[in-house]
């Protein structure tokens, strides 16, 4: 059992953390899900034991350190820690020719972020692009809300979006998402390959941004002047995954 907060292995812990080189993952459930994939796990740490967890852990060559649950605080972002705590390393993405992606523009959030990432892994999208302003995928919160899939489809964060959209427009429409002024959410017609961007919670796609878009969707609203960017996002990749035109 480890007691003191100057442990080598908790001041490793907190380094990797604070460098962005381990992704935590809490809770039992999630932390089996990540357990059996090809995640490479760095560290793992519990209050108590557990034969279910350690067993895998064991399998991928990682023995787990039993904390207290002070240092265990100390390590989570979390007031209520769970009690398991396992470290990945960040997964790395190679680019591919994906034929739907989200892109992400200063989406600050990382409850937004997670929830966004949440929806485009479970309706089939490809990969998410960001720029830099846009919250890190791979700490606690983001990858809580996304419940783990932040950890599964590729995440491109990207120092020049506005380079970059210009060379997937080779490939793929680029639709720019906005509360007013777009084409109908009802009756828009896409074909397979797309990329739909989604900007700032309170700034929307930035001007710069907004001159490379193709086309403009918005969701017609009856109350109110709009939704949150995750929810604008649920609805909007809903649609677009279900309204392919025909090529």
């Amino acid at each position: 059992m480890i007691r003191s907060k100057d442990s080598h292995k908790i001041k490793e812990a907190r380094e990797l953390l604070k460098k962005r080189q381990a992704a935590p993952v809490e809770g039992k459930k999630l932390v089996l899900e990540i357990l059996q994939t090809e995640l490479k796990p760095l560290a793992l740490f519990l209050r108590e034991e557990d034969s279910e967890i350690e067993s895998l852990a064991q399998k991928k060559g990682i023995n787990p350190l039993f904390v207290t649950e002070k240092l265990l605080k100390s390590l989570s972002e979390l007031k209520t820690p769970p009690g398991q705590l396992l470290l990945v390393k960040p997964p790395s993405w190679m680019e591919r020719n994906w034929k739907r992606v989200v892109i992400l523009e200063r989406v600050q959030d990382p409850t937004n972020v997670g929830s966004i990432i949440r929806t485009a892994y479970c309706l089939g999208y490809d990969a998410i692009y960001s720029d830099l302003e846009t919250a890190y995928p791979y700490t606690g919160k983001v990858i809580r809300t996304s419940s783990g899939y932040a950890l599964r489809i590729p995440f491109l964060r990207i120092k020049d979006l506005r380079q970059k959209i210009r060379l997937l427009a080779k490939q793929l429409e680029i639709i720019g998402t906005f509360p007013e002024n777009g084409e109908p959410l009802e009756g828009f017609r896409t074909g397979k390959n797309f990329a739909v961007v989604f900007g700032n919670e309170s700034q929307g796609i930035s001007p710069e941004l907004n001159s490379l878009i193709k086309r403009r969707i918005s969701i017609p609203m009856k109350r109110g002047e709009s939704l949150s960017v995750s929810a604008s996002a649920a609805i909007i990749l809903y649609f677009l995954s279900k309204s392919q035109s025909s090529p």
